[in-house]
């Protein structure tokens, strides 16, 4: 081999070995999967009284101190075999499933973010009917009268989260004189976001060095080879 073939073949080597800690590097950084952001529960705050004007859904530091807990009826997770629902919970009123004077309730949790997800998805189920609100934006609006699953993704909900507060707020509204009394509704948001596992500083450091003297050997040992 030429001089110059050696040469190349050694840049080559360097930039293959170069090309491969970068590599590695990002591969560190990564996408993680879906998680739930929020999921009804107990720590919602609930009412059967009407509220009065748009506050109750438009602004996350509204007074509900004097709201409900929520009632919770059931897991939905379990309910549904669904492992992704672990953790989200049927809920209404305190009078319950079958209260035949509490069938419509108004739900309110407002959450942080330290970081907006890259995608996201709202699921709502409610029997029968429900509007959903996030940060004072209708995002859902199921009037049909029966009870049914709803979910929304992207670009339907990420113009309307924010880093640092948020609110979600709905009412949901059982349709008692065709079906009877049998009042629930359960709500999960989910996100995907960039993984924080990003390496130490020293640790890229410890990665560079060690990478440069591999370079160093590599250079040193076809300088031997084409000078012997």
């Amino acid at each position: 081999m030429s001089t110059r073939n050696r040469r190349a073949s050694s840049r080559l080597t360097v930039g293959v070995m170069c090309l491969t800690l970068c590599l590695s590097t990002v591969g560190m950084i990564g996408t993680a999967a879906a998680v739930p952001i929020v999921q009804t529960n107990s720590s919602w705050k609930i009412t059967p009284d009407s509220p009065s004007g748009t506050s109750w859904y438009s602004n996350a530091a509204f007074d509900d101190s004097g709201w409900q807990d929520a009632t919770v009826l059931y897991d939905y997770g379990a309910v549904v075999g669904d492992p992704a629902f672990n953790g989200t919970k049927i809920i209404w009123s305190s009078e319950g499933q079958f209260s035949n004077t509490e069938t419509q309730v108004w739900i309110r949790y407002p959450f942080s973010l330290g970081m907006l997800p890259s995608s996201a998805s709202l699921f709502v189920g409610c029997d029968d009917d429900c509007a959903v609100w996030v940060n004072g934006n209708q995002v859902i609006n199921d009037a049909n009268g029966f009870a049914n699953n709803t979910v929304i993704e992207n670009s339907s909900l990420l113009p309307f989260l924010n880093v640092g507060q948020n609110l979600i707020a709905y009412t949901a509204l059982d349709n008692f004189p065709v079906f009877g009394f049998n009042h629930s509704t359960a709500l999960q948001l989910d996100g995907t976001f960039a993984s924080t596992a990003v390496p130490e500083p020293s640790a890229l450091v410890l990665t560079a060095t060690g990478l440069l003297g591999l370079i160093g050997m590599e250079m040193r040992r076809r300088w031997t080879v084409q000078t012997s």
